[in-house]
């Protein structure tokens, strides 16, 4: 891994635009851990996680020397000094409100993002990454999650275009189980076990 504040793009991951518009990054599996996060978010909350700026995620040197700078003059928040910053190893973010943070604190923990392990206790917006193993990013990231077991085999045996009598034999399958989706629809709703984005993966494959 680059020095403090010098990760180069291939050591760098993008996550949600800044609230301002400009693209931000974390340093790779950071990134990926947050993407989980705000999906989740998102399909729970319809909140988008997001920074303020760019400069609020990763943080150049250039940039932390800006911070720190007005830090010293006394016009800026707290700072840290240059090449010690975490949002130089690409493991912090400033979330830009306090909505955010008040999701982050429900869900966060399991993606590896807490306000209790983060430094700079004093500011509400800001978080850091702790490295870890963590099984719900993998979970949030997977767009067959929420189906069952074996829905999800037909689905990923499919797109790898199998042969012609084992897409066939596919077809029988999905064709089957999206039909009852269909009916289990008709007695109680579209809204449980995800019937709808079920039903028409199925209905695309068929």
């Amino acid at each position: 891994m680059s020095a403090n504040g010098q990760l180069k793009s291939s050591e760098l991951g993008e996550i949600t635009h800044a609230t301002n518009g400009e693209r931000c990054s974390l340093r790779r599996d950071a990134a990926r851990a947050f993407l989980a996060m705000n999906a989740e978010s998102e399909r729970r909350y319809g909140v988008t996680l997001r920074t303020s700026s760019a400069r609020t995620a990763y943080r150049p040197l250039k940039d932390q020397e800006y911070f720190w700078a007005l830090y010293r003059s006394g016009r800026g928040n707290l700072a840290a000094r240059p090449g010690t910053s975490n949002h130089g190893l690409g493991l912090a973010v400033d979330l830009a409100t306090p909505q955010m943070r008040q999701i982050v604190d429900h869900i966060g923990a399991k993606y590896g993002f807490a306000k209790k392990w983060s430094d700079a206790p004093t500011e509400w917006w800001h978080l850091k990454w702790r490295p870890g193993t963590y099984t719900a990013i993998g979970k949030a990231l997977d767009p067959l999650a929420a189906y069952p077991a074996d829905e999800r085999r037909w689905i990923r045996a499919f797109d790898k275009h199998p042969s012609a009598k084992t897409r066939a034999a596919l077809v029988r399958r999905m064709t089957a189980r999206r039909k009852s989706i269909w009916r289990a629809a008709q007695k109680d709703g579209w809204s449980k076990a995800a019937r709808t984005t079920r039903y028409r993966s199925l209905t695309a494959r068929t």
